[in-house]
């Protein structure tokens, strides 16, 4: 039988030019690319400052402008601290391995070339003294990434959100930021009647079925029942667009089960990828190739989990795309 994985990679530079993608079900269009990568998502490392009466806040300046709607995500990588997850949007941090609700201890301040990490004077954990750590920075621009926060009012019946990806999203991850529940990840699956299948980001668990409740357009969120629209609840929601040549790819591919290794064409160099297996239990890995992913060095977090960075995995890129080790997720 075959094992089905899910993917998110962005582009290291903008191409525009590109093949047909095999193993992915999309529509291939070739439209100018008017975002570039540059400007609107940057990997940053840097060694955490401490926690307490003696830590400094961090400036990471990184040529992003983050005074419109952005998200930063950052992760010790030497240690079992959780990762932090704060956006112009919402007051506070949500951790993606656990599902509580949002903390308004701390809020960065988004700058307009980067971000200033603040004093982890609790010692929560994202600053922690000389650990290596990790931030992502995801600024939100047409057909790439958007941010959208809303209030529940449903009672069983249907709730329509704006958003403004100005694109059909690939990848919706959704969360209650007034609530301890779990995190929604929406995603393309033309296998059930919906079109959209649905995952727990908190969770390694594989493919829970028909996302109902939640089924994006290239204008709004359409929320059905209560699942993510529940009445006086606030929701935070990361889009990345489905398919934008040169700049971002979500899909699915397929392990065919013929012992041979499995490539997944992108359409350009991935530097950032996040990968889940669909159809069997498994983690949310993140790579990235500022941290260290080559076809001979793999650096991988789990967004499911707060365990350190592991050094070995079954994904190495490629020029256009990434291509994955024989039998990893034959089931």
């Amino acid at each position: 039988p075959e094992g089905t994985t899910l993917s998110v990679g962005i582009a290291s530079e903008n191409v525009v030019n590109r093949s047909p993608v095999s193993g992915y079900e999309e529509a291939i269009v070739q439209p100018i690319v008017e975002t570039n990568v540059s400007d609107t998502f940057a990997t940053t490392l840097w060694v955490g400052t401490g926690s307490g009466g003696g830590a400094t806040p961090v400036d990471i300046v990184n040529g992003i402008d983050n005074t419109g709607k952005a998200l930063i995500w950052t992760k010790d990588r030497d240690a079992g601290y959780a990762h932090f997850l704060w956006s112009t949007e919402t007051n506070g941090w949500i951790s993606s391995n656990v599902t509580n609700e949002i903390n308004s201890a701390a809020q960065p301040t988004f700058n307009v070339d980067g971000v200033t990490i603040p004093t982890d004077t609790a010692g929560y954990g994202w600053s922690n003294g000389g650990d290596n750590q990790v931030a992502w920075n995801f600024k939100a621009a047409p057909k790439f990434f958007d941010v959208q926060t809303w209030t529940g009012t449903s009672t069983g019946g249907q709730q329509i959100v704006p958003h403004d990806l100005d694109a059909q999203p690939g990848l919706v991850i959704a969360k209650s930021t007034s609530a301890d529940e779990g995190w929604f990840v929406t995603y393309r699956d033309s296998s059930v009647a919906s079109g959209w299948g649905y995952m727990y980001l908190d969770q390694n668990y594989p493919t829970q079925g028909d996302s109902t409740f939640c089924t994006p357009d290239a204008d709004n969120l359409v929320l059905n029942g209560s699942t993510i629209a529940a009445v006086g609840e606030e929701y935070v929601a990361y889009l990345f667009a489905e398919d934008e040549p040169g700049l971002i790819k979500c899909g699915k591919f397929t392990d065919p089960g013929n012992n041979q290794p499995i490539t997944v064409e992108c359409g350009f160099a991935p530097q950032w990828l996040l990968v889940k297996a669909a159809t069997i239990a498994g983690g949310w890995k993140i790579l990235d190739t500022t941290r260290g992913w080559s076809d001979s060095e793999e650096k991988t977090l789990n967004a499911d989990t707060n365990a350190q960075e592991t050094t070995s995995g079954p994904w190495h890129p490629t020029e256009t795309g990434f291509y994955v080790d024989t039998g990893y997720y034959t089931i």
